[in-house]
């Protein structure tokens, strides 16, 4: 990550893993932070999560570097399967940034949007119903994309 915001929460090295240019680094990052988010969780450390999911959401949607947009959007659908069991709590804090990566310029960021979107989904279940309608629209808007890639992804099957 690259943002000089230094977060606590998560282990500088994790960090500046997740928005390497190699997934292989950026995916053992996203497990770690995973690990962590549910250890936090299973403590009831809720407000910990809540700035560990606030610190990906805004590099998700603001940073320079698209390889930390990709680790971003990794780590915020990390952060759903690390509270998995309560996830509702946190929904609302995790979709909306994944749904902005959509409009994304690189076809790269929208493909890893609809991945992470896919895991949050799969953790969330029926919570995810209060954005059906944005999901939707999104997915028939990307199922027109350009992008090989991110029309095969966004296709329900």
């Amino acid at each position: 990550m690259e943002s000089p915001e230094i977060i606590q929460e998560i282990p500088p090295l994790v960090l500046k893993s997740l928005g390497d240019r190699s997934y292989d680094k950026r995916k053992k990052a996203a497990f770690e932070i995973e690990s962590i988010v549910h250890q936090m969780h299973e403590a009831g450390d809720n407000e910990r999560i809540r700035k560990i999911i606030h610190k990906m959401s805004s590099e998700a949607q603001s940073s320079s570097s698209q390889y930390t947009r990709m680790g971003a959007l990794m780590g915020l659908a990390s952060c759903a399967i690390g509270v998995s069991s309560d996830i509702s709590n946190y929904i609302v804090l995790l979709l909306p940034p994944i749904l902005n990566c959509f409009d994304d310029e690189e076809s790269r960021i929208r493909f890893y949007a609809c991945e992470s979107l896919y895991n949050i989904v799969k953790a969330a279940r029926k919570e995810i119903l209060i954005f059906i309608n944005e999901i939707f629209s999104t997915l028939c808007e990307l199922y027109a994309d350009v992008d090989v890639e991110v029309k095969e992804i966004s296709f329900i099957k």
